[in-house]
């Protein structure tokens, strides 16, 4: 349930619906990228306590997630879901970051 996937329960997250992006924020916060996306960037600032999402190829802010609280274990949850046609637009790939090994 998207009710299950909130912040109070150590999701942040952001999706395509409806050709709309949101951030899953409450309320969900309406989301307008420069251009459309085709990758998208995570940073978490453990001590700072922020998760921040953006837009790879120019950089530019989407949306920051503040006073966000981390259990010792942190997980990804990727769920590409299906568009309305009952298919993905195209792959889900996952980068290695700038300066990882």
């Amino acid at each position: 349930r998207s009710s299950d996937l909130s912040t109070e329960n150590g999701y942040w997250a952001m999706w395509l619906r409806d050709g709309k992006y949101l951030a899953h924020s409450s309320p969900s916060t309406s989301l307008t990228p420069r251009m459309p996306l085709r990758t998208v960037g995570i940073f978490l600032d453990y001590e700072d306590r922020r998760v921040s999402f953006y837009s790879v190829p120019d950089g530019a802010p989407l949306y920051t997630f503040t006073q966000a609280s981390f259990s010792p274990t942190l997980r990804p949850y990727i769920n590409p879901h299906l568009n309305k046609e009952g298919k993905n637009a195209g792959a889900l790939r996952i980068l290695q970051g700038p300066g990882e090994d």
